[in-house]
């Protein structure tokens, strides 16, 4: 078993914690490579939005037209991850690309549009300076509080196991805590997204037992993206 030590934040809902590290390898995906691929994929479909509402999107894709909410897939394998009012993300084979409707209204739409505009999301320390916010695992919605000090996003086995995780083939790393020497489970999730900033492929550890008790979102997911903190605002941004 490779031994790896980590310094974990033990956190409790109370916002008591004391910070960690890991040293372990991540596999990023290029955003450059995203990109490319984005277009490919997307490009082999016909895909139009034909309506835009909460946490609901109607996309006609090869003259077929299906009504999605957020988590469900087409016959194609494309997945609606958010729905607004105003766009709607989905992913195709690992590429993720925002969508909106055309200004015109009616039953005719003109081809997807893309936003040029990197999403972005700003977020507000609160009492001790913690950063705490909603955001989603595998498109299920979760609580983080951002430690830029952990290399890996990091939650407990039990939350893992509530979002449906299967961490217990994953490979075990040696972890070492405030509380003395336990274990984790290096996995792979799908999808990490903070309001729009929504990455794929994000590798997490999964500690055994019930801390920490707020998920950490860590540098394997910080790392990919643009972070700006200013007074007591944190902003995160897409890097494309």
């Amino acid at each position: 078993m490779r031994k790896l030590k980590v310094f974990l934040i033990i956190v409790c809902w109370s916002l008591i914690g004391i910070g960690y590290s890991h040293t372990g390898h991540s596999s990023t995906q290029s955003s450059s490579q995203h990109t490319a691929h984005s277009s490919q994929a997307l490009s082999a479909n016909s895909i139009i939005v034909k309506g835009l509402f909460a946490g609901r999107a109607v996309l006609e894709v090869n003259g077929q037209v299906h009504l999605l909410k957020e988590g469900k897939s087409t016959p194609e394998g494309i997945t609606l991850l958010r729905a607004t009012s105003k766009y709607a993300q989905i992913e195709h084979n690992g590429a993720i690309s925002k969508l909106s409707l055309n200004n015109r209204v009616g039953a005719n739409y003109a081809a997807l549009q893309a936003s040029d505009e990197p999403a972005s999301v700003q977020l507000y320390s609160q009492q001790g300076g913690h950063f705490l916010t909603p955001g989603r695992i595998n498109n299920r919605w979760v609580k983080f509080m951002v430690d830029t000090g952990a290399t890996s996003v990091t939650l407990n086995s039990f939350t893992a196991t509530e979002l449906g995780i299967d961490f217990q083939t994953a490979p075990i790393v040696g972890v070492e805590t405030a509380k003395g020497n336990t274990q984790a489970h290096q996995v792979v999730l799908s999808s990490v997204a903070v309001g729009d900033v929504l990455l794929t492929h994000v590798q997490a550890l999964v500690i055994v037992g019930r801390f920490p008790q707020t998920i950490l979102l860590g540098n394997s997911y910080l790392s990919r993206v643009n972070l700006r903190i200013e007074n007591t605002t944190m902003t995160l941004q897409a890097k494309y």
